[in-house]
């Protein structure tokens, strides 16, 4: 299949291209003041540049040092600058997007997405300060010899992934450009996704923002998009998903599904995908539902993609094991002796049981590692049901057998006994300080449940004071309610914050919690501060 003509398939590019030249891809009109943006550089007269430690062609991030956070001991406090490639500082589709991605991410608040801290400008230089990560991108881990990775690493990224990608849709935010090189793995081991700013802003119903939107083109990689990106349509949840599938399927191969050709010249073209060699045929067929041409016809979420590939087959039941036991009980055929019905049963229980122990014992290999532990579970004394029904017996000399089997006792009528209370789902502040200048648009209050996620919870808020006061360093309301869906972790309550013009010294509120439906574990107050922008 001839190649189309694109320089780097792997990297972020424009998609509307006939759009160009337009406004949009202008520089700014008038007099242009930009900062100089290199290592040794102090912007704002606070965030110290170090060495550049990533450089997309859109944007550099540089190492960072916030010399008025000092902590008690007197070193400033790390953190990452993210500014324009100077050839796109002047470009107002630009800066819009670079003030998107700001929006989304800073609401994305998940341990799986990098916390952004502040969006400011140097003259008319746009940055973000975030969070400083070490470690190392997918990306990187990827580019090799081909060779994939190990399964259960691969998977347990998979797994991570598709947390963060599950809690962006849930907010009604897609990523719009998931790829190897968005996808981090710090030094120990925790996965972050990047770069929220490619999909359209969930705050374009605002005024201003909207304004900023219809100056954006759609951005993609051509060789993780969906071919309805690459058609044209703006990206959905379930494009993510196409690209999410791309990913999983390059860690496990070592290779790009379609060779890294963009996904609507295979579609095109026809091209089939090879299966995995150490993935079962269903396994394969599950993970092509993601790498399906039309949106409908894949997964819902990435975690559903995710799990059906490593989803057991369904154990028999008992039925179906006593339909194979049936000729142990029938009449002897006077064509052949009773005993061979009784070993023919017998070989055909045993041959079941042996499969699903096989099965289990394999599919429990690849899965090793890659979820946490659950709670161990106290089993009965009692062979259980499956055990009983298979008609493994117990030795004559076996140790320690079951209480009822040797029991003389006799039996008497037990009382019933009282439904035990379900715990309170705990739901944590998840940071113990909030911080955000006012030019940010909220202050954000992450909110963590932890135990039970089935169970529906609300937890109030009430701010209770501070230096802070509504309608002039902050908008209302001052109380509200956070609640909880079945299955939700993670819940955002938003302070929205007011941008004067006045110069002024940090200030802060208190917001107070309480709940009749989760249990709160003392931890009840948290501080907001607001620092000054003038």
């Amino acid at each position: 299949m001839q190649r189309p003509p694109h320089d780097d398939p792997d990297r972020t590019e424009e998609l509307d291209e006939t759009l160009f030249p337009s406004p949009s891809d202008r520089p700014l009109q008038g007099p242009v003041t930009l900062a100089e943006v290199r290592q040794g550089v102090v912007l704002r007269d606070r965030y110290w540049l170090g060495a550049p430690i990533a450089n997309t062609g859109q944007s550099i991030v540089f190492a960072a040092r916030d010399l008025l956070r000092e902590p008690d001991h007197g070193e400033a406090v790390e953190l990452a600058v993210k500014v324009l490639a100077e050839s796109r500082r002047q470009m107002p589709y630009a800066i819009a997007r670079l003030k998107r991605e700001f929006r989304q991410t800073q609401s994305l608040r998940h341990p799986g997405v990098v916390r952004m801290y502040d969006l400011d400008r140097e003259l008319d230089t746009w940055f973000i300060t975030m969070e400083r990560l070490e470690g190392v991108s997918l990306k990187r881990r990827l580019d090799g010899d081909g060779t994939p990775l190990n399964t259960a690493e691969a998977l347990r990224i998979a797994f991570a992934c598709a947390d963060v990608l599950e809690f962006a849709h849930n907010q009604g935010t897609p990523h719009g450009d998931f790829k190897p090189g968005n996808v981090f793995i710090e030094n120990g081991g925790a996965v972050r996704v990047l770069d929220f700013g490619t999909a359209p802003d969930i705050f374009a119903e605002f005024s201003e923002v909207a304004a900023d939107e219809g100056q954006i083109p759609r951005a993609a990689t051509r060789a993780y998009a969906s071919p309805q990106v690459l058609d044209g349509q703006a990206a959905e949840a379930r494009d993510d998903i196409f690209s999410f599938a791309c990913v999983v399927y390059e860690m496990l191969a070592g290779r790009h599904p379609f060779g890294r050709v963009p996904s609507n010249w295979a579609r095109n073209e026809s091209t089939p995908v090879e299966p995995l060699p150490q993935l079962t045929p269903e396994q394969n067929a599950q993970l092509l539902r993601g790498l399906a041409w039309t949106r409908e016809a894949r997964p819902g979420s990435a975690s559903e993609l995710i799990q059906s590939i490593l989803k057991p087959p369904v154990p028999p039941t008992a039925a179906q094991l006593a339909a194979v036991a049936a000729p142990e009980t029938l009449p002897p055929s006077p064509r052949s002796p009773a005993r061979w019905g009784l070993w023919l049963g017998a070989a055909a229980i045993v041959a079941i049981a042996g499969w699903w122990m096989f099965y289990t014992a394999q599919h429990e290999n690849v899965s090793a590692g890659l979820r946490p532990k659950p709670t161990p579970i106290i089993r009965p004394a009692t062979p259980p049901p499956e055990r009983a029904a298979i008609g493994v017996a117990l030795p004559a000399n076996a140790a320690d057998p079951p209480a009822a089997a040797v029991s003389d006792a006799t039996p008497t009528e037990e009382k019933p006994r009282p439904t035990p209370r379900r715990p309170k789902p705990r739901v944590r502040i998840a940071d113990a300080l909030v911080f955000a200048t006012e030019g940010a648009p909220s202050a954000v209050i992450v909110l963590q449940r932890d135990g039970d996620r089935t169970q529906p919870v609300e937890v109030s808020w009430k701010a209770t004071g501070g230096s802070a006061h509504v309608g002039q360093d902050f908008d209302g309301p001052t109380q509200g309610v956070v609640k909880f869906r079945s299955g939700q972790t993670s819940r955002a309550l938003y302070i929205p914050l007011i941008d004067d013009t006045e110069t002024e010294t940090q200030e802060f509120v208190t917001i107070m919690l309480s709940s009749r439906t989760a249990d709160l574990g003392g931890n009840t107050k948290i501080k907001v501060t607001i620092g000054d922008n003038d």
